[in-house]
């Protein structure tokens, strides 16, 4: 799918969607939602780039742990958005492959999984 020919949105999730079970209470709202935000991504914006955004994200819900612990509890408002990139770059990244046709299962999926891990145990570590 080319971003400059308007999709319907069922269009776009049947796509972005394909292969994959959400089981979460939000799955339709999350899936129009997501259908929405890869029409408008811009060209330049890579799958590895939104890896890298969602990545930054853990490492912002992380830092609010710190700041929270050392600094003081509001920091941890700065936590909720630190989650919100995460979903969204975590979200995003394999969607938008697939949107343009670009997947790269194999590649994508260790890259994805890896960077996944790491943001788990950083968040993880806040805790501590």
């Amino acid at each position: 799918m080319e971003n400059k020919t308007n999709y319907t949105t069922s269009e776009v999730v049947k796509v972005i969607a394909e292969g994959r079970n959400r089981t979460n209470l939000f799955k339709d709202s999350e899936q129009k939602f997501i259908a929405y935000l890869v029409q408008r991504m811009p060209k330049w914006l890579s799958s590895d780039m939104l890896t890298a955004i969602g990545f930054l994200g853990s490492i912002l819900t992380f830092a609010s742990f710190l700041l929270a612990f050392y600094i003081h509890p509001t920091f941890l408002l700065l936590g909720v958005l630190g989650y919100f990139v995460c979903w969204f770059g975590d979200s995003l990244d394999g969607r938008i492959a697939y949107y343009r046709h670009i997947p790269r299962k194999w590649y994508g999926y260790a890259l994805d999984i890896t960077v996944d891990w790491l943001g788990v145990i950083l968040i993880g570590l806040g805790f501590v």
